[in-house]
């Protein structure tokens, strides 16, 4: 990780555009408002820094570290953000329109009114992250964790992605689960304890530890599920329409 005074910062900045910034150490720093466009800001140290209002449109910053950045009203459209780290970070009102986004962590991240539609967010960790009011519009969420994460009226996402959060966050109890659809969902440790999920899909999706106790499995699609440590019995998973692929609870697949 390269360490830059603030002068050596400022020179950077000012060079011809696009800037290659790799492994670089800018945490805590205030960048507001700086141009960053195209910028290559892989594996960056921008852990604390103020990037509010920051044009990071194309950008780079896989597998870069911003823990608890500010990047408020920040436009990042069609940026890398693969496997970079958000946690905890200030993304209110931002515009993450078609970033790819794939296993970067936004656990506890605040993304009130941000635009993630048509975002790549394929096992991204929302766990607890704040979207109240975000637009998440034709967001691809396949594996995507979301336990905890905070919706409103206002947010805009799929109805499965909706009922998936309300699950993982408040049980199925009195839940309609009649043919729902939670083909790739992830619902690790899920209380679905007498769930009716009959003529449910749920193709490739994470069950492991879910409770399952007394749930209705008949005709359900569980092909390619992960069901592993799941409290689920055999003759449950009998009535099921497939399991076909799905790791069992004792780790084995079907014969």
């Amino acid at each position: 990780m390269t360490e830059l005074s603030r002068y050596q910062i400022l020179d950077l900045l000012n060079r011809p555009k696009p800037l290659w910034l790799v492994n670089i150490d800018l945490g805590d720093a205030n960048l507001s408002g700086v141009d960053l466009n195209g910028a290559n800001l892989h594996m960056a140290n921008l852990n604390g820094c103020d990037l509010s209002r920051c044009d990071l449109r194309n950008a780079s910053l896989r597998f870069a570290s911003l823990t608890g950045a500010a990047l408020g009203r920040g436009q990042l459209q069609s940026a890398d953000l693969a496997g970079a780290n958000f946690s905890s970070a200030d993304l209110t009102g931002a515009n993450l329109k078609w970033c790819r986004m794939q296993t970067a962590s936004l656990r506890g991240a605040n993304l009130t009114s941000a635009d993630l539609s048509e975002t790549d967010l394929t096992e991204t960790n929302l766990e607890g992250a704040n979207l109240r009011g975000a637009n998440l519009t034709q967001a691809t969420m396949q594996l995507t964790l979301l336990r905890g994460a905070l919706l409103d009226d206002e947010t805009r996402i799929d109805a499965r992605w909706r009922l998936v959060i309300q699950v993982l966050n408040n049980g199925a109890s009195g839940v309609n689960l009649v043919r729902a659809n939670f083909n790739q969902a992830a619902m690790a440790n899920a209380d679905l304890r007498g769930a009716d999920l009959s003529h449910a899909t749920m193709l490739g999706a994470d069950l492991s530890g879910a409770n399952l106790k007394s749930a209705n499995l008949s005709n359900a699609d569980l092909r390619h599920a992960n069901l592993h440590g799941a409290d689920v019995t055999a003759r449950q998973l009998a009535d099921a329409k497939s399991i076909a692929g799905a790791t069992l609870p004792d780790g084995t697949k079907p014969g």
